[in-house]
């Protein structure tokens, strides 16, 4: 289970953030800013479980209030996500008018954003005078990978905390506490770039030693220029594993390529990932990285 101790050491900041929580005296509109798969909405949802907590050092884990947020049961904690790829003026509407009406039990409330990045003008100018003007006992907690996607008004009304990657040390901690073998966790450590997330779905995947040594290959084929073929062979069957194996091909190309190298590198990848959105072939993407990136690197 989640708590306050697997976020404690990240950074100063975030200390004295977990400490105005644990004591009661939260800011009444924050933001956590960080990237993909750092636990940004579990941190969240643990500041917003604080708030509602009765007990002196929150959040504890006993308490009514406590329970009902881990069963998703509490109706004081109002948590706002995208549907599809935004989140509308009518879901931040609707949000508010909760906010209307009276608690429940006489409790604080908390509204948490999920992706708060991906709100339209129109849902972050919605959001605005509640930000402004905060009722008494209702706090906000906000969460987004782009700070620059939210409108300047909106970034002077919340507190700025910055979630930072997780050093291997705390990432090894917090995978051996959920009963992970070491040599498992060390291994999902590798590719993780500092997320926790990005480590556990490596570790929950049964053929993690199968796809570090195919990322291995990848990046040894594409700076030795040797031939992609055999290799794009052996991938045409990962499309499952697609995410993972880019993460890993990332994490792993700044250690071995030079500088000149690395731009163009990354730019590939994060191309075969845009065409995998968009529901290009597993084929053509991997090849887009063995073959295009391949050429690039002949040519430096």
């Amino acid at each position: 289970m989640p708590s306050f101790s697997d976020f404690y050491g990240l950074s100063s900041s975030i200390d004295s953030l977990l400490d105005a929580f644990s004591t009661h005296t939260p800011p009444h509109a924050l933001l956590i800013v960080g990237n993909e798969g750092v636990g940004k909405c579990t941190l969240a949802k643990l500041l917003c479980q604080a708030v509602l907590c009765k007990a002196l050092h929150a959040p504890c884990n006993k308490c009514g209030p406590c329970l009902r947020v881990l069963t998703g049961q509490n109706r004081n904690l109002i948590h706002v996500s995208p549907s599809g790829a935004s989140i509308r003026i009518d879901a931040i509407r609707d949000m508010l008018d909760i906010l209307g009406l009276y608690s429940i039990e006489n409790s604080d409330r908390t509204v948490l954003i999920e992706n708060a990045d991906r709100m339209t003008p129109q849902a972050q100018n919605a959001l605005l005078k509640s930000l402004e003007e905060p009722s008494p006992g209702t706090y906000f907690v906000l969460t987004a990978e782009r700070r620059t996607a939210l409108l300047p008004t909106i970034l002077s009304r919340a507190a700025l905390y910055y979630l930072p990657p997780w050093p291997n040390d705390k990432l090894l901690q917090t995978l051996l506490a959920g009963d992970a073998q070491s040599n498992e966790a060390q291994a999902a450590i590798k590719g993780a770039g500092g997320s926790i997330g990005k480590a556990m779905a490596l570790l929950n995947n049964p053929e993690i030693a199968r796809l570090h040594q195919l990322s291995d290959q990848a990046v040894q084929v594409l700076l030795s220029n040797g031939d992609p073929v055999s290799l794009s062979q052996e991938m045409r069957n990962e499309r499952e594993n697609a995410q993972l194996l880019f993460t890993l091909i990332e994490e792993k190309l700044p250690k071995q390529a030079n500088l000149k190298q690395l731009g163009s590198a990354l730019e590939k990848v994060a191309r075969a990932r845009e065409l995998m959105q968009s529901n290009v072939s597993w084929q053509s993407a991997i090849d887009t990285i063995l073959f295009s990136l391949l050429e690039d690197i002949s040519l430096g």
